[in-house]
């Protein structure tokens, strides 16, 4: 088990004042509370509590995430999913939790707003030179707000994205 607390201030403009620019001090608080059990040796489950606030120009809002991993390992293959939960008031109190993927692949993504975040991924290793992994993710937000940049905007209320690799080793 493991618990982690945070805090960090920096300034930024703040919107008190419309006509000149004037810095004001931004806080943000994290916690982090984290459990990981081995039921048995191949099934692992891991549970992970996330909560912040942050304090800007007099206000402060609040941030929170609920996520639950599951590992059954059945060598050839190895399962992994999510489900997780979040709610966020503000894109200031968003989070952002790893998730396993594919070799070589990495996803990081943002949690904002209100929603679910699924996803599965199998790996399996057929013989010594050949690994083959299938990964498929979703995330629903019924209440969507458009906060990402031009680049990454998600204007559904949902969205699936899947993988597919094969890596072959001499």
């Amino acid at each position: 088990m493991q618990v982690q607390w945070r805090s960090e201030t920096k300034d930024r403009n703040s919107t008190v004042s419309e006509t000149l620019y004037q810095l004001a001090s931004g806080t943000r608080r994290n916690l982090v509370i984290q459990a990981d059990c081995s039921a048995t040796r191949r099934l692992r489950l891991k549970t992970r509590v996330l909560f912040n606030t942050y304090s800007f120009d007099t206000q402060t809002t609040r941030g929170s995430a609920l996520v639950q991993d599951l590992t059954v390992a059945l060598p050839p293959f190895r399962i992994t999913a999510r489900h997780a939960l979040f709610d966020t008031e503000t894109y200031d109190n968003r989070h952002y939790v790893y998730e396993n993927d594919a070799w070589l692949a990495y996803s990081f993504p943002v949690y904002d707003g209100s929603g679910v975040r699924n996803y599965i991924i199998a790996e399996a290793k057929i013989g010594r030179l050949l690994t083959v992994w299938l990964r498929y993710a979703r995330t629903h937000t019924p209440n969507n707000r458009l906060t990402a940049a031009a680049t990454d905007e998600i204007r559904e209320k949902r969205q699936e994205d899947v993988k597919f690799q094969v890596r072959l080793a001499f």
